[in-house]
């Protein structure tokens, strides 16, 4: 082995330990590599998850990728090429493990791996291992890509093979070494089939080669080949894919998302940059941009650099300024779309800027004071170290707000272990399911293990829809079950018969009943008290509807349901729980129910669960209330209680 890749080696060790003792020592709590995924965008992972677990079934064919959800012939998708879920399957049904511990598992490691590439890249090249192990940790800290790095998302995988590949690229372009070259293609295009945006690094290198090809007379025929081989694989996926969505359909995106107007665009760009700038950039990018200048404006730092990688470079730039215009709608509220395209840009930069400051006159000044240069190693482990806790810090308050307010997270929580309740059950895994409001289209199937059908919109229409598929079992999640879906659909009171609860979920046995269930006993409550509710005068345009004033605190489960009749469709009010100290809120709970229908008695019911807690000086207040002020008649009013027995 040569000095050269030994001391290559050497870089890659040390630096893959200490992020690895950063991770175990400050692994935050929005992790995904000790639980199930969680935070943002948790539907999309388990979207992924779901075509991991449907691999793992006996005859399950990479050719029909499946999720649990049965909108088309036995859940079968077009998404685009599932190499790494098919992969990741494999490996969890040979090893006996469990697929979401092994994706995450899959996904760390290929990220070391591409981390590893790109240090050993940097010091081959340059010769100083310095440069390699900051590169290395300006790579490892990128906020998105360190919390990403063991997510069940293809942008994630798609990115370490595409950093692998602009090692490889970096390589064969400053060593002219053919096999890297030849390696980046292949690397490439694997990028471009797990995730269609990784494309451009692929067109980018394409047309660097090509240049060589036409311009120089460079007729390196098995680089070229290996480009026409990554070539016919990315458009051949890409038809069979439309050929999927076209025969089966898709939930993923396949459109663009321009900005309508300039003036858009305009507020476009200062939103997402307000939004996703801490997220984006690193403490290490900051240090490396300010030597850049060095590197853009004397010509001595920069002459040993690839005028080809530079040119790559510049294209690549190019195409990613040319997506992130004709997707720009996409970046407000998916931050995971800077893996696809920024980030490797980034990468090239990082590569570019610490190899010219190798070969140049800076490092000529670095090796005459070893103070300084030492230094300079002491404070880039302080700042590795100390963007790690940041970027704990930041993720973490991030995902305490997310728990805290989406919906998505809520249905997590409540399926976790509903394969084991639903076994408990006596329901067969075979069985087909019918989630309604259910903020995802798998997150319910995979914790439940069953396949079915689910609404993300809820609404009579969905509902309807989701019952014609003629689903075994409906399962509802208490909380909003009343609310949000027995209220939009009415119906349902003579439809279902509670069979088993969870705590927080019911399951529901389909079929026709002689009489209606009220709001408790669709819940499955036996034993209850009821509270007189006093009538009052409610054809006034009101805003507060009092059910229970100033009463003593009892934690459980308070049912309510009545008549509405409105004047306007789609009429929104709340039934508000408070739990109050001297009148001022204390606790608060929600419950929003929308009235669809207008001018006709319509049925409505809401379950709120009022905690327990230590004071003695609470009071519970119930109420309707209605911000807007529309004229909205109530009567009938029944509340019952199930107190908790704990």
């Amino acid at each position: 082995m040569s000095n050269r890749l030994l001391k290559s080696c050497c870089s890659a060790v040390f630096v893959l330990v200490c992020i690895g003792f950063a991770y175990w020592f400050c692994l935050p709590d929005y992790s995904t590599f000790v639980d199930w995924p969680k935070g943002t965008h948790t539907w999309t992972q388990f979207d992924h998850l779901a075509l991991i677990e449907r691999f793992m079934e006996p005859g399950a064919s990479f050719w029909q990728p499946r999720t649990y959800l049965l909108e088309s012939e036995d859940g079968i998708i077009g998404v685009d090429a599932p190499i790494h879920q098919w992969l990741i399957a494999l490996k969890a049904k040979f090893m006996n493990y469990e697929p979401v511990r092994m994706a995450q598992l899959y996904g760390l490691v290929l990220f070391f791996m591409s981390v590893a590439a790109l240090i050993m890249s940097l010091t081959y090249t340059s010769r100083i291992s310095f440069f390699g192990v900051f590169g290395g940790f300006a790579y490892a800290t990128l906020p998105l890509a360190h919390y990403y790095s063991s997510g069940i998302l293809p942008s994630t995988w798609a990115l370490s093979t595409t950093v692998i590949g602009l090692s490889t690229a970096w390589i064969g372009f400053q060593e002219r070494k053919n096999w890297a070259l030849i390696l980046a293609f292949l690397l490439f295009g694997l990028s471009a089939l797990t995730r269609t945006t990784h494309v451009l690094p692929l067109l980018a290198l394409t047309l660097v080669v090509l240049g060589d090809f036409i311009i120089h007379q460079r007729r390196v025929w098995s680089v070229i080949l290996s480009s026409a081989l990554a070539w016919v694989a990315f458009v051949g996926w890409q038809l069979y894919k439309q050929h999927l969505t076209n025969t089966y359909g898709t939930f993923f995106l396949n459109e663009l998302m321009p900005p309508s107007s300039f003036q858009e665009g305009f507020s476009l760009v200062k939103l997402i940059v307000v939004k996703w700038c801490r997220e984006i950039v690193n403490v290490f990018l900051v240090l490396i941009a300010d030597p850049f200048l060095l590197v853009l404006f004397n010509k001595k730092n920069a002459q040993g650099i690839s005028s080809q990688f530079k040119f790559f470079l510049a294209l690549l730039s190019l195409f990613i300024l040319v997506f992130f215009i004709v997707m720009m709608r996409q970046f407000v509220a998916h931050e995971y779309y800077f893996l696809d395209t920024l980030y490797p840009v980034l990468i090239g930069f990082i590569l570019i800027v610490l190899s010219s400051l190798g070969q140049g006159q800076f490092m000529q000044w670095m090796k005459k004071s070893t103070v300084i240069f030492y230094l300079m190693i002491g404070l880039s482990f302080v700042a590795f170290f100390g963007q790690v806790f940041y970027s704990n810090s930041l993720f973490a308050a991030k995902h305490t707000n997310y728990d805290q307010v989406n919906r998505t997270s809520e249905v997590r929580q409540a399926f976790v272990g509903a394969d084991k309740w639903l076994d408990e059950a006596g329901l067969s895994r075979d069985a087909t399911i019918f989630v309604p409001d259910a903020a995802s289209h798998n997150l319910p199937l995979v914790l439940s293990k069953r396949r079915g059908y689910t609404t993300r919109r809820t609404n009579a229409k969905t509902i309807q829809e989701g019952l014609e598929n003629q689903p075994d079992y409906l399962i509802g999640h208490d909380d909003y079950f009343l609310s949000e879906v027995v209220t939009m659909y009415p119906e349902l009171r003579s439809m279902l018969k509670p069979i088993a609860q969870s705590g927080q979920l019911t399951l529901y046995e389909i079929k026709q009943q002689n009489r209606e269930l009220s709001a408790a006993q669709l819940l499955g409550q036996k034993l209850s008290m009821k509270f007189p509710i006093q009538t009052q005068n409610s054809s006034s345009e009101w805003e507060f509807y009092d059910i229970l004033k100033d009463n003593e605190h009892r934690p459980g489960r308070y049912y309510l349901q009545g008549r509405v009749t409105t004047l306007q469709p789609n009429t929104q009010f709340q039934f508000v729980g408070s739990l109050d100290i001297e009148r001022k809120p204390h606790h608060y709970i929600s419950k929003p129910i929308t009235i669809t229908k207008s001018g006709s008695v319509q049925w409505f019911a809401a379950m709120i669960d009022v905690p327990k807690s230590n004071r003695e000086d609470l009071k519970l207040n119930l109420y309707l209330y209605n911000p807007a002020r529309h004229t909205i008649q109530i009567d009938g009013l029944q509340l019952n209680v199930q107190m908790r027995q704990d």
